[in-house]
């Protein structure tokens, strides 16, 4: 089954983690705390639905989760979701299983991928925009700000420093991750392959390693990963205060646009 004869933009949002460090017992995975009414899984996908650079978006749930993840869409009307799939025992399998069943439904190998974590609600049009654009001409997009603090690396046993990085050189690398499909589907592919799946801390990590020349975008400050309780009261005064909604707000020209 072919969706797109062409190349799309495709957003993959991966959740499939259990939420142990919100120190619930993992009753309820942390992509479904709501928010003012709203799971963050929806907050998130919400950004991308709205995004007229966006053709259709992947979920991957834990597989106790899918028939949940399937009633939100529809509650929430993400139309944008064409399948949820069932992840795997880590994000990097997780997104593994995004990946070949965005190849199995025949989705266009220059398609550009956006990969994303579904408990990142902080992003707005403009780094979505900056993504797809850059990506579509370098071929890739690593969203990231700047090492505001000094960043060192300890060494591998204790807890002396082995160094301390240049802070003028040093990013943090956030989400989205955007590349072209086959690329991104192929190194993923011969990770599996080496048995080296599980060496990798992220998409921007194994694509390095494979000799991969990255892009930096610029991100946003504030586009944390949902964690930690800290993490959920910070999204909470975003949301509750309206501070959110100017933060994402899709400019009206391309709401005209779309």
């Amino acid at each position: 089954m072919s969706y797109y004869s062409t190349s799309a933009v495709v957003a993959l949002v991966f959740a499939g983690g259990s939420g142990e460090r919100m120190g619930n017992g993992g009753i309820l995975p942390k992509q479904f705390i709501e928010v003012e009414g709203v799971p963050i899984l929806v907050h998130t996908l919400r950004r991308f639905q709205e995004s007229s650079g966006v053709d259709m978006i992947y979920v991957v749930l834990p597989q106790a989760w899918v028939e949940h993840g399937l009633n939100l869409v529809t509650q929430y009307q993400i139309d944008k979701v064409v399948r949820i799939v069932p992840g795997g025992r880590t994000a990097l399998e997780s997104i593994f299983n995004g990946l070949t069943q965005i190849m199995e439904d025949g989705v266009a190998e220059d398609s550009l991928v956006m990969i994303h974590d579904g408990v990142r609600p902080i992003i707005n049009h403009q780094l979505i925009e900056t993504s797809v654009t850059t990506a579509m001409n370098q071929g890739n997009a690593i969203s990231c700000i700047p090492a505001f603090e000094t960043v060192a690396l300890k060494r591998e046993s204790g807890d002396l420093v082995e160094t301390v990085v240049d802070r003028h050189r040093a990013y943090v690398l956030q989400a989205p991750q955007t590349f072209r499909l086959g690329a991104v589907y192929n190194i993923n592919v011969r990770a599996q392959l080496d048995g080296k799946m599980g060496d990798f801390v992220d998409q921007a990590n194994m694509q390095a390693h494979y000799g991969q020349e990255l892009h930096l975008v610029e991100g946003l400050r504030g586009n944390v990963k949902i964690t930690i309780p800290d993490d959920v009261r910070y999204f909470t005064y975003l949301v509750r205060s309206g501070e959110y909604q100017n933060i994402v707000a899709v400019p009206t020209i391309m709401k005209q646009a779309a």
